[in-house]
């Protein structure tokens, strides 16, 4: 691929001229590539001592035969190399460059992003052998985000290296095609547990087989976001937890996330940046601590009710006709205009601001508003979890005993990882995967206080 050609020669030490309408203008450099992500520019040379640590740094690089736009960058460090000729070694972090990009053209894209493994959605997305223009790719998932089969991902290796590549089979404009890909990634990160980031390749094409690119862009990205948690994965054998009888049995009920499904996530993180930013803070929870994990989560359960409920708020009302309940709170009001000035009410507006909400939900109601609607049954320890989840969106974050209030049976740990199988119920159940999702407080049994009398697997509506 020679996509993969070019980054791989990009990451091999060149020398490059600096073209700059300031300090760095004749000068020769040194690109490196870091071992982690992005790219350094080490510039030798008395001239540049016109730039400061810290400095924003826009310029164009010559390596051998091409001239690359340096779009981000920054003078990381000085450092002096001779003491006695007061030479100087300048550090410049590279974020982003690109090369023959116009910004209003459209083009066929494709984005290369570095992974760990050859096919990172096994026992996940559903991935088939499909043949397309570039002929035929094991491990293909077809995604119809605004067009039908708009994007193809799939994973390539070459040299022992592994890639995760999302081909644009429609012309996009370079920012439009970026995110499109964010918002696949997000949903396959969210899926698999493994949001590849650090750093991408973006290259576009005049023709849909991306046969011979004519401009490409680099984009240092946030780091990686890893976790144990996926939310399905159709391998039982997997679990040291499930013994291999019980493999047996659960293997000829599970299923991966179809390409249609997965295309209906797609389209819901990207059409919803509030159902995006809640996918990226289960990911963000799920990696950190196990103290905070169920406090990450609690927002975004809250997060994902407020957003049932804003869609369905008229479901969820307790008188359905607009003008009787306007009816009912007039005569309430009437009632207590009486005891407006009465010596015992010692705040009225009060009093008005409660009748004037009387057709809100309570809170306990709107809590349960996705399971309601999306008709996910809930248990008694379900309903126990969600009702913890107040105590984490108000500090209580060790579950503290206070005055007054309930005492706690259920450990934070175990609370997160009930608040995660909640979470993606909801979240699989509203893309139309009705098989089964892991049930992770099984899977960590021994590691919580309590006994899980619970299966391995949550049914979404397929038959036990």
């Amino acid at each position: 691929m020679p996509a993969l050609d070019l980054m791989n020669k990009l990451q091999k030490t060149q020398r490059a001229h600096l073209i700059h309408r300031g300090a760095l203008n004749g000068t020769t450099a040194l690109l490196k590539k870091n071992a982690y992500k992005g790219f350094n520019f080490e510039i030798s040379n008395l001239a540049t001592t016109k730039i400061d640590v810290g400095d924003k740094i826009r310029f164009k690089a010559r390596i051998a035969t091409q001239e690359i736009k340096i779009t981000s960058a920054y003078c990381k460090s000085i450092k002096v190399e001779n003491k006695n000729s007061y030479s100087q070694l300048h550090i410049i972090d590279v974020q982003s460059f690109e090369k023959n990009i116009d910004c209003q053209r459209k083009y066929y894209g494709r984005n290369i992003i570095s992974i760990k493994d050859s096919l990172p959605f096994n026992y996940v997305v559903e991935a088939k052998s499909y043949s397309h223009v570039r002929g035929s790719q094991r491990g293909l998932i077809q995604v119809s985000l605004l067009h039908p089969n708009d994007y193809t991902v799939y994973c390539y290796s070459q040299e022992d290296k592994h890639y995760l590549v999302i081909d644009g089979e429609l012309k996009k404009c370079p920012k439009e095609f970026r995110e499109d890909c964010w918002s696949i990634l997000v949903s396959l990160g969210y899926l698999q547990g493994y949001l590849p980031q650090d750093e991408e390749y973006t290259f576009f094409y005049s023709s849909r087989i991306h046969s011979a690119f004519t401009g490409f862009a680099y984009h240092t990205l946030r780091n990686t976001l890893s976790s144990l948690y996926m939310p399905v994965y159709s391998n039982p054998y997997a679990w040291k937890a499930i013994t291999r009888k019980q493999a047996d049995k659960y293997y000829k009920q599970l299923r991966n996330i179809s390409q249609p499904e997965f295309s209906n996530l797609c389209r819901w993180v990207h059409s919803e940046i509030d159902i995006k930013a809640i996918l990226l803070l289960i990911l963000e929870a799920t990696k950190t601590s196990l103290l905070t994990m169920p406090a990450g989560l609690s927002v975004a359960l809250e997060g994902l009710t407020e957003y049932f409920y804003d869609k369905n708020k008229q479901a969820f009302q307790p008188v359905v006709n607009k003008k009787t309940c306007q009816e009912i709170v007039k005569k309430l009001k009437e009632v207590i205009a009486e005891y407006q000035f009465h010596p015992d009410v010692q705040n009225f507006s009060t009093l008005q601001v409660k009748i004037d909400s009387l057709n809100a939900p309570t809170n306990a109601e709107k809590l349960k508003a996705p399971f309601r609607l999306l008709e996910i049954s809930l248990s008694k320890i379900d309903e126990e979890t969600i009702d913890y989840r107040n105590d984490f969106l108000h500090g209580n974050i060790n579950l503290k005993p206070r005055k007054g209030k309930k005492s706690y049976n259920l450990s934070s740990f175990e609370i997160g990882l009930r608040l995660l199988t909640l979470l993606n119920a909801v979240i699989l159940k509203k893309i139309g995967y009705n098989g089964f999702i892991l049930n992770h407080v099984k899977l960590q049994e021994g590691t919580i206080t309590n006994d899980v009398t619970e299966q391995f697997y949550r049914s979404l509506g397929a038959k036990d």
